[in-house]
């Protein structure tokens, strides 16, 4: 049996992208999987992984709109953005006032121009940038255009760090692909003044993605021995933004064999591709002169 589609993982808290999507692929016994938006180690939430020839379309479910649970402290600053990393800066919290907290986090709301932490495994020059922070080096890191779509459910209460006083804050955020959350938790704190670190990181969802409806690696695991794999693989069709072509037999196999197409009453633009038996066969884009070209075979 061929195993394709996209399962909606819930990563846990402390291990990489890359480790749970080699957990799931061990799981379910197939040779290729991969994730679409990478969520930090100590990051939990939703991470879609994209199996066998679905991984095809994981550029496409990497372009839509994230949410996030977040909880920052003000009054600590780390070289991270985050607690992993090392305290460098403190700050007394006391004469920080509610109104100008929640004015400052609701200043991002819009689009922006952010700089990534240097701890990220975003490439400069061919290496990640945390392997010129680890080696000490000086690297110029480019700002990046992203919005901040909403932020709600503002709370705010003082709690302790490691014998620091802070005031934690926590809330909800929709964003862009490519904002980095741990930046956004510094910038706050740099306009009131007291820097911040980001303390936890929930995805709450990434595009069609839900946790309400993710599933835990046991869940996963347990679904596979119960011979049920299909109920927990969603297929391109409900998750691609695509009009549908459907192909009669002959049409289908000239584009399976890379002939050329010619389809008729169709707009210049990209289509999920189906074959006369309805199977999903690819992403194609229709051209001027009205031949189908295929984009991604599935």
């Amino acid at each position: 049996m061929t195993v394709s589609g996209v399962i909606n993982l819930n990563k846990r808290k402390g291990i990489s992208s890359f480790k749970a999507v080699s957990e799931v692929r061990r799981a379910i016994n197939v040779p290729k999987a991969g994730h679409t938006g990478t969520l930090d180690p100590e990051a939990s939430g939703v991470l879609p992984v994209c199996i066998g020839n679905s991984t095809k379309i994981s550029d496409y479910l990497m372009k839509t709109e994230k949410e996030y649970q977040v909880k920052m402290y003000l009054g600590i600053g780390t070289d991270t953005y985050d607690l992993e990393g090392s305290v460098i800066y403190t700050q007394n919290i006391n004469d920080i006032e509610s109104l100008a907290v929640e004015k400052a986090i609701m200043s991002f709301v819009g689009e922006s121009l952010q700089i990534p932490p240097i701890y990220s495994a975003i490439k400069i020059n061919g290496r990640k940038l945390y392997e010129y922070a680890r080696k000490g080096e000086s690297v110029e890191i480019q700002p990046r255009k992203i919005e901040i779509y909403y932020i709600n459910d503002i709370k705010q209460y003082l709690s302790e760090y490691c014998n620091y006083e802070v005031l934690a804050v926590e809330f909800t955020v929709g964003c862009s692909k490519g904002t980095y959350i741990r930046s956004l938790c510094r910038d706050i704190g740099e306009i009131l003044g007291c820097q911040g670190v980001m303390v936890d990181l929930i995805r709450n969802a990434t595009g069609g993605f839900r946790i309400e409806n993710s599933l835990t690696i046991e869940d996963i695991v347990k679904s596979f021995e119960a011979g049920e794999l299909r109920n927990i693989l969603i297929a391109p069709e409900k998750l691609l933004d695509l009009d549908i072509i459907e192909l009669d037999e002959t049409q289908t196999d000239s584009y399976l064999n890379g002939r050329k197409v010619i389809l008729e009453g169709y707009d210049n633009k990209e289509y999920l591709v189906k074959s006369y038996s309805g199977d999903t066969i690819g992403i194609g884009i229709i051209s001027n002169d009205g031949s189908l070209k295929s984009r991604k075979r599935l």
